[in-house]
């Protein structure tokens, strides 16, 4: 890459600090302060409804089983509606619900509510980090998610006294209104402000367009050929050209101590592999070493499984059992 596109390329990634982490951030503490609420009103909820704190606490945690259901679902529409259509959809889904909190009069509307509330919230968190991707390459790609994932303290320095002074002044319901009717007013904002994708970017120059395009075009294609090396990929003959060898054997006593660790090499220009001793590291050492680049070739994983007492001997020139 000349001077030159390096410049454009950096005024570019410039603009993405100021346009994109922002706003996400922004959402962020938006989001937690949705889902943390509750307890800070877990007490007059108690006192005025009669809520006992078990079902308060179930509350609290049903939220996550929503949660949990629609993240790899959200992701995926992230990837094929575009994360401005989908994060304002789930922005004002969660805020109607968040506000609905407030109404309960009973514990099931409680439970109902909060799953929902989970449900709708659960694709927003991975579908940023997807949208980060696309928009950020390698080398700024960690900073812009650690940015991004700074909102969670900054949300928990927020709610407290927030949730604190709502309660205090004019109600516990009155909590769920304001926070939920903050993710209502964004929900708009993020679908006219967020764009998709590099290519529909109309506030970059099509030069700065070009030249992240182009980037994070490339890394796609290294991307792509990494996933071949992958240790399930392994198996079938389709990593680097280099030899793995495990031994697998009775070690576990090393873990506690009382067994000296062995070697496992890997035959890589001398490259060696220590203490892979019990099954689960020996799976770890096969999975990394299955990521070793050899002079950017494919070849073949061998797995060798000897008992201790062969290392030494495999090391000197003896054989092993090889499964190919």
């Amino acid at each position: 890459m000349s001077s030159q596109d390096t410049h454009v390329l950096n005024e570019t990634i410039r603009k993405l600090w100021v346009r994109i982490i922002p706003f996400v951030f922004i959402l962020y503490v938006i989001a937690f302060l949705d889902r943390v609420n509750i307890g800070f009103a877990e007490v007059p909820m108690h006192q005025l409804l009669g809520f006992s704190y078990s079902a308060l606490g179930l509350a609290s945690g049903i939220f996550f089983i929503g949660y949990f259901i629609f993240q790899m679902p959200g992701t995926y529409l992230v990837d094929k509606i575009g994360a401005k259509v989908v994060i304002a959809i789930f922005l004002a889904g969660w805020g109607v619900f968040g506000i609905l909190v407030g109404t309960v009069t009973n514990v099931m509307e409680l439970y109902i509510y909060r799953f929902i509330e989970g449900f709708m919230e659960g694709a927003f968190f991975p579908g940023v980090i997807y949208y980060l991707s696309i928009w950020f390459p390698q080398k700024w790609r960690a900073q812009a998610v650690a940015l991004f994932m700074m909102a969670i303290p900054v949300s928990e320095i927020i709610n407290g006294p927030l949730a604190g002074y709502i309660i205090t002044t004019i109600g516990w319901r009155w909590l769920f209104y304001i926070e939920g009717l903050l993710a209502l007013i964004f929900a708009p904002i993020a679908y006219i402000y967020m764009t998709n994708r590099p290519s529909e970017a109309a506030w970059l120059s099509p030069e700065e367009k070009n030249a992240l395009i182009s980037v994070l075009n490339k890394e796609a294609e290294e991307a792509a050929k990494k996933v071949k090396q992958s240790i399930g990929s392994g198996f079938g003959n389709m990593v680097n050209r280099t030899s793995v060898y495990v031994r697998v054997g009775p070690s576990l006593r090393h873990d506690a101590g009382e067994n000296p660790p062995h070697r496992n090499t890997i035959n890589n220009r001398n490259n060696r592999l220590h203490n892979c001793n019990s099954v689960p590291k020996q799976l770890l050492c096969a999975t990394h070493s299955s990521n070793i680049a050899h002079d950017g070739h494919i070849g073949s994983i061998r797995l060798l499984l000897e008992p201790p007492n062969n290392v030494l001997n495999r090391q000197r020139g003896g054989g092993g059992h090889r499964l190919r």
